[in-house]
């Protein structure tokens, strides 16, 4: 009988140090933001680093909001439930390039970059994007060859 008092003690005591632990993780990824940006958000960023110059501003809200990351409101970008379906940032003369983040966009429909001055290769990652319909990257200054997954895709509106 007071054996089972013992483990029924010790393995409350167990338990309520996990939700401590998992308390104390929670309340420290709220002060410090960790949990603010996803990896949707983070590729935008990733876009946004490697732009070198915006002569109209169309990235410069593209940072926290009272302390908080919601790139679902940023200009050049719309979300369902969350998930960011379109970028299009066509006409800003953006300049820099294109990295592979992009194909972080899971559940991205249409990428707009026309006219804008983005150099360098296309990422393959872009290719990889199932549910891509509509990739415009006209007008732009790109180099070497396309993607061989870009052109694997038959769904694609516009390429």
């Amino acid at each position: 009988m007071v054996v089972n008092k013992n483990k029924k003690f010790v393995r409350l005591r167990q338990e309520f140090s996990v939700v401590v632990v998992v308390l104390l993780l929670f309340f420290l990824c709220q002060s410090s933001g960790c949990w603010s940006l996803n990896e949707e958000g983070l590729a935008l960023l990733g876009l946004r680093e490697k732009v070198v110059n915006d002569p109209f501003g169309a990235l410069s809200g593209w940072k926290k909001v009272d302390g908080k990351f919601d790139h679902c409101s940023w200009f050049g970008i719309q979300c369902s439930n969350g998930k960011v379906i379109v970028v299009n940032l066509k006409d800003f003369c953006l300049e820099g390039t294109l990295g592979p983040e992009l194909g972080n966009l899971a559940h991205i429909k249409s990428i707009n970059l026309r006219n804008n001055s983005f150099t360098g290769k296309i990422p393959e990652e872009i290719g990889e994007l199932k549910e891509l319909e509509v990739l415009d990257l006209r007008c732009n200054n790109f180099s070497g060859l396309i993607p061989p997954q870009l052109g694997t895709s038959l769904s694609r509106t516009i390429l």
